[in-house]
């Protein structure tokens, strides 16, 4: 078999490639998911429970930075989690990456909602977490995704977030 390379058929197979990697693909009836940016959170330690209040959850303190849009917000927010008495007392940082569909637009107070895990991902695996107001956005931990390419890295968790609720604090917008 003779196969010939042409200059312009090479630049067109590889302007399609790209293409893919930048435009995602759904199937029809789907909505393509995009990476929005990236919402690193500063957990403080696990307040002792009293009895009145067992299992709060855990302070947050995040920053939300959009990819290539908008601009930088800061939200509070509580964080619970499973597996908890392996997660060690000192305060950590979590990054998440913020995913919707490619028709989202970055707003202010995007992410103000409560989100919660998909318990039928299975044990010691971190689910994204689903809006429960807007079940378009969806916060995925980075190190869940480190396979894949990814605007943020991160570190195995070593319990997993059930429950996450954000409140804007502030916004230059």
């Amino acid at each position: 078999m003779n196969m010939r390379w042409t200059l312009p058929g090479v630049a067109r197979s590889s302007a399609m490639a790209m293409a893919l990697v930048l435009f995602p693909i759904a199937a029809p009836g789907e909505q393509a998911i995009w990476e929005l940016g990236t919402l690193t959170c500063d957990v403080a330690p696990e307040a002792q429970p009293t009895p009145n209040e067992p299992g709060q959850g855990r302070a947050a303190l995040c920053r939300f930075r959009p990819g290539d849009k908008g601009v930088e917000e800061t939200y509070i927010g509580t964080f619970q989690f499973i597996g908890q008495e392996k997660l060690s007392s000192a305060s950590r940082t979590i990054i998440l990456v913020v995913k919707a569909p490619v028709s989202k637009k970055v707003t202010a107070a995007l992410l103000q909602q409560t989100y919660s895990a998909d318990v039928s991902t299975g044990a010691r695996r971190q689910s994204p977490l689903v809006g429960a107001k807007d079940s378009s956005l969806v916060l995925q931990s980075a190190a869940a995704q480190a396979e894949q390419p990814s605007m943020a890295l991160g570190q195995t968790l070593e319990a997993i977030i059930m429950i996450a609720e954000l409140r804007l604090a502030s916004s230059p917008a």
